[in-house]
């Protein structure tokens, strides 16, 4: 057996749309955020995994940039497009791998 735990730090950053401090094309500020991720493993035998486990799993979002980033070529996106944080929630999972 063995057991993954994971929290991942993402700082305050600013969307890439606008300017930072400029009133006439504000930039969005998105606010700092952690991950957490989980895994259980196990060894069934000498060639054969199991694996269980979550991103993300308190499903937590960055912040929305607000209607004047977020109307984008009129796509309305409401998560800053090239954030380094995931903005597409928590998922879960399993694995099964065999190994020649």
């Amino acid at each position: 057996w063995w057991f993954m735990f994971r929290a991942n730090y993402y700082g305050d950053h600013y969307d890439e749309r606008g300017t930072i401090d400029d009133p006439d094309s504000p930039s969005a500020k998105v606010d700092d955020i952690i991950y957490v991720d989980l895994e259980l493993g196990w060894d069934v035998t000498d060639n054969v995994t199991l694996t269980a486990g979550g991103s993300n799993i308190f499903d937590e979002f960055v912040d929305e940039i607000g209607a004047p980033n977020a109307n984008r070529l009129s796509v309305g996106l409401q998560y800053p497009r090239r954030t380094a944080a995931n903005y597409e929630g928590g998922s879960w999972y399993l694995r099964a791998a065999y190994n020649f």
